[in-house]
């Protein structure tokens, strides 16, 4: 492309040399006006057109090169601008990638922490179910122990009752013992005073 166009511009550079040999040949030939010279004119002015027409050539090759180098250009910086795009997607895709990674990780600890809280639930469940059994035991034995005071006071009360019968007893059985003694007593004072009688009432009837 470079070179066509080195081409095109040594052309024209023949092209204004034909044109200014033409002028030189227009200027002499007013005079002379011979046959050789128009056909000289006649060709130089077909070079003339077929200069003009490269020169024309040359205008759109020198714009498309220009398109070209401006193409060029922006496929230059498209390419640089998509090598910075890759580079980031690439970032992006990595960043994506630890996002996911930490994403999982998060997941998991999750679902580790759920499974943790759910069996804390569940011991706090079962904790409050052994606290509430423990509190029924507790009712229950308060209940038992109030039952057990009650049948101990009645059993006491009944203690009391027997042990005042069994010192009233004794009181009696002492009451009894001592008038036994008394009548035992009194019976050796009569058996004494007896047995002195009959001694008596026998030493009497010896003396008759």
């Amino acid at each position: 492309m470079y070179s066509e166009y080195i081409l095109i511009v040594c052309s024209t550079h023949d092209f204004l040399e034909s044109t200014q040999a033409v002028q030189s040949l227009h200027g002499s030939g007013r005079g002379a006006g011979t046959l050789g010279r128009d056909r000289e004119i006649k060709k130089l002015n077909e070079e003339i057109d077929r200069l003009k027409k490269k020169l024309a050539d040359s205008d759109r090759l020198e714009h498309q090169l220009e398109e070209a180098v401006t193409l060029r250009q922006d496929f230059e910086s498209s390419s640089s601008k998509l090598k910075a795009l890759d580079k980031q997607v690439k970032a992006l895709k990595l960043e994506k990638e630890d996002i996911h990674k930490q994403l999982v990780e998060s997941l998991d600890r999750l679902k580790s922490q759920t499974k943790e809280l759910k069996d804390a639930h569940q011991q706090r469940k079962l904790a409050m179910q052994e606290f509430s059994e423990l509190n029924e035991r507790m009712a229950e034995l308060r209940s038992q122990k109030q039952r057990l005071s009650r049948q101990l006071r009645d059993k006491e009360e009944e203690m009391e009752v027997v042990m005042q019968k069994i010192d009233a007893m004794r009181q009696d059985i002492r009451k009894t013992e001592k008038a036994r003694k008394e009548l035992e007593s009194q019976l050796e004072d009569a058996c004494a005073e007896a047995s002195k009688e009959r001694k008596l009432r026998e030493h009497s009837e010896s003396l008759l």
